[in-house]
C-alpha cells in the first residue's frame, strides 16, 4: 500500500516520460502494485494476498473501511457484534503468530520513521516539474510581441524564484530546461544590432532604431542577473547537463564591449539628425523665398546696376564733357 500510494501520487503519476523509460520488468512490477492497491471489487486483489499470506497484517484501512460497513450497513446489534468480532479475531490471530515467532532480523525502521520530516506537496511537485515540465512551461522566443522587460518579468515570477527551469522554443523547434541559458544568450545576442548595422539604421530610420537600442541596453543588466540565476538552478536542481559558468562569462564580456559600442551611437546620432534637419530647414526657407520672389524680380535690379554701370564709362563721361 505504501508503494501503491507513491506511484499514485499526482506529483510522482504524471511523470509518464520517466516510467516510459523504466525497463519493461520494472513497468510490469509497478502495474502489478497498482492493480493489487486497487479498489477494483471492494479491495479484491488485496483480499486475495492477504488470504494466501495470512501471517501478514491486514491493511488498517481495508479492516477500518469493513467496521465501518458492519456499523452502518446493519441494524441489528448483534449481527454487527459478530461482524465487528470476526475483524478483531482475525488482528488477534496475526498478533498471536507474530509474538511466538522467533525473528532475528535488525532494522532502524522506526528510528527513521520517528526522525522522518515528510516534504510538503508543494516541494514534491516542484520537484516533479524539474523531471518533466508542464506543456504550458515555454519560452516561445519566436513571439516578438512582448517586450523584453515582460518576458524577463513572466521568467522571473513565474519560473526562477520557484527554482525551476522552463523549456524554450525557438523556430518552432522545442529545447529543454538545459538550453534555457544558451538560447536565451544567442536570442539576446540578436536584439543587439552591430555598430555599422545601428548607424545605418538610425540614419535612415532614425527615432525607431535608437529607441528599440536604448531599450535593449537598459536590459542588459537584467538579462545578465537571469542568466546567472539559470546557470544557478541548473547546476543545483538539473544535474543532466551542467553549465560551465566560464564559458558564459566570456560570452558576456563580448556582448558588454558590444552595448558600450551602442551606448555612444544615440549621441552621435543625434548630432547627425540634428545637422539633416538643420540643412532640411535652411533647404526649405531657400524654396520659400523663392516661391515668393521669382528668379526673374531678383535678377531685374541687378540688370538695372548693370545698365546703369555701363552708362557711367570713362568713355562716354569724356564725350559728355566734349559737348557744347
Amino acid at each position: 500500500m505504501l508503494l501503491g500510494s507513491i506511484f499514485n501520487n499526482h506529483a510522482i503519476a504524471r511523470l509518464t516520460t520517466i516510467f516510459a523509460k523504466l525497463p519493461s520488468q520494472d513497468q510490469e512490477r509497478v502495474a502489478e502494485i497498482n492493480r493489487m492497491v486497487s479498489k477494483e471489487n471492494n479491495c479484491k486483489y488485496m483480499r486475495q494476498m492477504y488470504s494466501a499470506y495470512a501471517k501478514s497484517l491486514p491493511f488498517i484501512g481495508h479492516l477500518l473501511s469493513d467496521i465501518t460497513f458492519a456499523n452502518d450497513g446493519n441494524k441489528v446489534d448483534l449481527v454487527r457484534l459478530e461482524v465487528v468480532g470476526s475483524l478483531l479475531k482475525t488482528l488477534m490471530a496475526v498478533k498471536l503468530a507474530a509474538n511466538f515467532t522467533r525473528s532475528d532480523s535488525q532494522t532502524n525502521l522506526p528510528a527513521f520513521i520517528t526522525h522522518y520530516e515528510a516534504p510538503d506537496e508543494e516541494t514534491i511537485y516542484t520537484d516533479s516539474l524539474r523531471h518533466q515540465s508542464r506543456e504550458i512551461d515555454v519560452i516561445d522566443l519566436d513571439n516578438t510581441t512582448p517586450d523584453l522587460e515582460s518576458l524577463f518579468d513572466n521568467l522571473e515570477q513565474n519560473y526562477l524564484s520557484k527554482d525551476i527551469l522552463p523549456g524554450v522554443l525557438v523556430k518552432k523547434t522545442p529545447y529543454p530546461p538545459s538550453q534555457l541559458a544558451n538560447k536565451l544568450m544567442a536570442w539576446f545576442a540578436k536584439k543587439l544590432p552591430t555598430t555599422n548595422k545601428a548607424g545605418k539604421d538610425m540614419q535612415e530610420t532614425n527615432r525607431a532604431s535608437l529607441k528599440e537600442a536604448q531599450v535593449v541596453i537598459k536590459s542588459f543588466a537584467k538579462f545578465k542577473t537571469l542568466i546567472e540565476k539559470i546557470i544557478s538552478i541548473n547546476n543545483t536542481f538539473y544535474r543532466t547537463t551542467e553549465l560551465n559558468p566560464l564559458f558564459f562569462a566570456e560570452h558576456f564580456k563580448q556582448l558588454k564591449q558590444q552595448v558600450r559600442e551602442l551606448e555612444t551611437m544615440p549621441k552621435q546620432n543625434t548630432d547627425k539628425i540634428k545637422r539633416a534637419h538643420k540643412h532640411s530647414l535652411s533647404k526649405r526657407m531657400s524654396l520659400r523665398f523663392l516661391d515668393k520672389n521669382p528668379l526673374k524680380q531678383i535678377n531685374e535690379p541687378q540688370r538695372e546696376f548693370n545698365a546703369l554701370a555701363s552708362q557711367n564709362t570713362p568713355t562716354s563721361l569724356a564725350r559728355e564733357a566734349s559737348k557744347p
